[in-house]
């Protein structure tokens, strides 16, 4: 058996552990966010401590729970196996498939995927936007190709023997009609498209587009290679030839020059749904050929977008704001024959003379702003001015089908003088408070969020502004221009999130809460820690030009793909069932699953108290109505090892000492007799032998099992019980309040009451809470020392309130009552 000090050290030790991987991250963080240069030996170190800190969480969480967690090292394995992948020079652990679902591809594995797939397929993991289902052909596919039909040896023969355009386009037809699909490649593409079709649930045509390595990033490769739209799936491998045969075709030779090694651009493909559009068109973020850069530009037309793109039509045309809400600045609608279709609810004003329809615009206001939303959040996803194709499909939804680099040149660079004396003309309202997490600057509008609130109306490029750095703003960081809080911290979850979004953010000012006004127009400089009023378009363009150069260092896209298999968390909700050793994908899962496990095993170890006989147990020296016990499991009192007893200014816990001074309150205790019902004695006759043949595993002796930061009580007052389990330090992350009710003396419906007043009050203390009859769980995490203390000091005057008030909870109005007079009467609000 060991010895609670002993189960608390390991608990202890994964606490401390996780820190430093997280601490780890951070660095990791900071480095990909331009806070300092870096080289391949400090990705090596990077993913050294971070595998082996990690191994030592996991060795202590399965000490703590008697090695129940045992695959938690299988999953590390995987992941390590990955990061050493990416040290040594590769992409990781997909750089051997051939073909790859959407859902597993990001911005980083391009040359996994080439750009096209990697860009389309990053909006839709982690910004949520419609895109076409599809998977990815990928470029070993393509390399696999190649080397089985020699391929690259006859095309540089037909190269060397010339000749004109027209005849050396017949040749590369001719080399890949002749060419097999390698028998792999031909069952790895059946088996995901059979995957494909089944989670579509019907069959569908397929679109079926180039994805070549660098296409849609550093080169544009518009109009270079091949697309095909509305393709059987039973065609798909005669196109997929059709589509990298294109990589060697004459104007392809051409537009990489000629001196290029044939096996550079290696092509993957995409393979799509085939979107039925009714409207489809272009947007770019700013006016690439305007004096204005400040506006968004979309073009639309009826039906697909293949012959705008090719500059064969024009289209509507349909200047934004750049800002929500994208206000529409001017338009230039086309006429339209008589004989073209409109799009379903597109209605014409008037019909002229000359047989022509006026005034059918393709798009509504609402169909627009969707657009510039999805463009916008494009932009701040590359950090760069984005032209995107989009569709409307028959539903009336915007699609995204592609976004790149708009590729359009900067407009003069402000000098650090002309900047410095531009930033002078506006005022300040933060200066030099609290601490950068990300680096960056960004402009707009404030928009003050309550992490327990409604926060699906935030719109894109908003200045978040919140109390606290809550992990559950997380949802609503990815839209966000940047994010400034009164209290947080730098290696707190959503701190991650932030760097891994690249958001700009100052957590703990202190008063940003105070100074930031919903609404307000303001400039974030998240390096130098201030915020100014008014928007400064130059500061931003300046931060944001420096962002995307530095992010395109090979340097960077390694330490990029590394921290994708380590900062990321998907295990989120302990209430799932895929949370879980077996459904963790990164080591933040790994660590994140260990610490909520771990806080489950030490309560349940400390409340079944079957260790008791080995420890030395102090009596309370309380003015209280009930007797405590304490047991010392490091640093919770300050006594002789010579007496048995302790006394409240002998309590060095941190969170015991917090309640304590909410349990002495003598107001707080009900002492008064109470009227039993005939109901409630009846309950009581037969409570008492359910209680002696089930007893709860927490109860027995009033106990508190402290340490310095951490407390464990276990309680019995009369006929129900209290455990409340709470941890507390300097890092918000970690802190957390465990609250558990049951039982009771009086008849169920009276208890049940009395179980929904607590309800009603730990929520109002920021508690999620669970009630199952007259049994009451709470849980609350991340929240700030000061804080957790006057919640716990709270809940210490809550137990004496609520000793015997389900007795008298007499009428269907008792719940409201006793909630109010508990509020009126705990003292300053939290």
């Amino acid at each position: 058996m060991k010895s609670l000090k002993r189960t608390f050290q390991y608990f202890r030790n994964i606490l401390d552990l996780n820190n430093q991987v997280l601490e780890y991250i951070s660095g990791a963080e900071r480095a990909l966010g331009g806070n300092y240069i870096f080289d391949s030996a400090f990705l090596a170190e990077f993913v050294t401590d971070v595998c082996e800190t990690t191994r030592e969480v996991i060795y202590n969480f399965n000490a703590l729970t008697d090695c129940h967690n045992l695959a938690l090292y299988d999953r590390l394995e995987s992941i390590r196996f990955a990061l050493e992948d990416i040290v040594a020079g590769g992409v990781g652990i997909y750089g051997q498939r051939l073909t790859l679902p959407y859902e597993l591809i990001n911005r980083d594995l391009d040359e996994v995927v080439g750009a096209k797939n990697a860009n389309l397929a990053d909006m839709y993991n982690n910004f949520e936007i419609n895109v076409p289902n599809g998977f990815a052909i990928t470029v070993k596919a393509y390399e696999l190709f190649l080397e089985k039909n020699e391929i690259i040896p006859k095309i540089e023969r037909v190269y060397r023997a010339g000749g004109d355009t027209a005849f050396l386009k017949r040749q590369v037809a001719e080399i890949f009609e002749q060419a097999k699909v390698p028998s792999e490649l031909a069952l790895a593409v059946k088996k995901e498209l059979e995957v494909f079709l089944n989670k579509l649930g019907r069959e569908c045509l397929l679109a079926v587009r180039s994805s070549a390595v660098g296409e849609d990033a550093e080169r544009s490769f518009a109009g270079q290679f091949h697309t095909f739209l509305n393709v059987k799936p039973q065609d798909l491998l005669d196109v997929y030839k059709k589509v990298i045969m294109a990589r060697f075709l004459p104007e392809v030779m051409d537009y990489l020059g000629k001196a290029v090694d044939l096996r550079t651009s290696p092509v993957a493909v995409g393979v799509q749904e085939m979107i039925d559009s009714s409207v489809s068109g272009v947007a770019y973020t700013r006016d690439p050929v305007g004096r204005r850069k400040d506006h968004i530009v979309i073009s639309a037309v009826a039906g697909s977008a293949e012959k705008l793109v090719g500059g064969h039509i024009d289209g509507d045309h349909y200047m934004l704001s750049r800002t929500f809400p994208y206000h529409l600045l001017s338009s230039m609608i086309l006429e339209k024959p008589v004989s073209e279709p409109l799009p379903p609810g597109i209605r014409p004003i008037d019909t002229g003379r000359l047989n022509m329809r006026r005034g059918s615009s393709y798009l509504d206001i609402s169909n627009l702003k969707s657009i510039a939303e999805i463009a916008m959040l494009c932009e701040k996803a590359f950090g760069t001015p984005m032209d995107i194709e989009w569709a409307l499909d028959k539903k009336g939804n915007v699609v995204l089908l592609q976004n790149r680099p708009l590729g359009i040149q900067p407009s003069s660079e402000p000098i650090h003088k002309e900047l410095t004396m531009l930033l002078s003309k506006f005022p300040l309202l933060l200066d030099g408070l609290g601490h950068t997490v990300q680096l960056g600057a960004a402009s707009g509008t404030v928009v003050r969020v309550d992490p327990e609130g409604d926060m699906d109306k935030v719109p894109v490029g908003a200045i978040l502004v919140s109390r606290y750095a809550h992990p559950k703003l997380s949802k609503v960081l990815k839209r966000a221009g940047a994010i400034v809080t009164d209290i947080g911290s730098a290696t707190g979850h959503l701190a991650t999130i932030a760097r891994e979004y690249r958001v700009p953010a100052i957590f703990g000012t202190g008063i940003a809460t105070m100074v930031l006004q919903d609404g307000m127009q303001v400039t974030v400089d998240a390096d130098y820690r201030r915020v100014y009023e008014g928007i400064i378009e130059e500061l931003v363009e300046f931060e944001t030009r420096q962002d995307w150069q530095y992010m395109e260092e090979p340097e960077l896209k390694a330490l990029r793909r590394a921290l994708a298999y380590v900062a990321p968390l998907y295990l989120t909700d302990p209430a799932s069932k895929d949370f879980s050793p077996e459904k963790c994908k990164t080591i933040h899962d790994i660590i994140h699953y260990c610490h909520i496990r771990a806080v489950d095993a030490l309560i349940s170890k400390f409340s079944s108290l079957k260790a008791l006989k080995y420890e030395k147990i102090l009596k309370l020296k309380a003015d209280l109505p009930i007797e405590i016990s304490v047991i010392d499991v490091g640093g919770g009192v300050e006594c002789s090892s010579q007496v048995n007893e302790v006394s409240v200014d002998q309590v060095k816990s941190v969170p015991f000492r917090a309640l304590l001074s909410g349990l002495v309150r003598q107001e707080a205790w009900d002492m008064e007799p109470v009227v039993f019902g005939m109901g409630d004695l009846l309950s009581s006759m037969v409570r008492p032998v359910n209680m002696l043949t089930n007893p709860p595993e927490y109860s027995g002796q009033n106990l508190a099992i402290v340490a310095e930061d951490y407390m464990n009580i276990s309680l019995l007052l009369g006929y129900h019980y209290n455990v409340i389990d709470a941890f507390i330090s300097e890092e918000p992350d970690y802190n957390y309040i465990y609250f558990r009710f049951a039982g009771g003396f009086a008849e169920e419906k009276k208890r049940k009451k009395r179980a929904q007043l607590i309800s009603w009050i730990l929520e109002s203390f920021g508690f999620v809470t669970e009630v199952r009859k007259d049994v009451v769980i709470g849980k609350l995490k991340g929240i700030d020392k000061r804080r957790v203390k006057k919640i716990l000091e709270r809940i210490g005057w809550l137990i004496g309130f609520t000793r015997q008030l389900d007795v008298r909870m007499s009428d269907e109005a008792a719940v409201e009552r006793f909630y109010c007079s508990f509020l009126d009467h705990c003292g300053e609000c939290l």
